[in-house]
């Protein structure tokens, strides 16, 4: 006997009334479909993201004076969060074009990851709101 599939939604089963003719309480479910490694990592990596502010990508552009014009603009990508695939498409360049400003970066900052560059960057944007320069 083959179990139901799951499904990735919402949805309100119909009252079944009780075997003594009340009828039971409606009842929300959320069916969810089992995800494969690759999923979790992606949502995970498309969860992670720092919003930035146009002030605040001010002030990272001109404490930042190592990196050229497109590093900080992926930069500011990389903190959006998503995958590399998204990152790409978001920029309209191709992966081995973003792997190689990524690695470019990573030199650059003393980082080893997305994750590193994005610490990076919060701890420059705490450095600019403690001394005042980021209203």
């Amino acid at each position: 006997m083959q179990q139901p599939r799951a499904t990735n939604r919402l949805s309100t089963d119909p009252p079944k009334p009780a075997e003594d003719g009340h009828r039971a309480a409606e009842v929300q479910t959320r069916r969810v479909a089992p995800r494969t490694g690759s999923e979790r990592s992606r949502e995970r990596a498309e969860g992670a993201s720092l919003e930035l502010t146009p002030p605040e990508q001010q002030y990272l552009s001109r404490a930042l004076t190592d990196l050229t014009a497109r590093e900080r603009e992926v930069l500011f990508a990389i903190c959006g969060g998503g995958t590399n695939e998204i990152l790409a498409d978001r920029l309209c360049i191709a992966l081995p074009t973003l792997r190689t400003h990524l690695m470019r970066l990573n030199q650059k900052l003393g980082s080893t990851s997305k994750g590193d560059v994005v610490r990076f960057v919060s701890s420059r944007l705490l450095e600019g709101y403690r001394t005042g320069r980021i209203q």
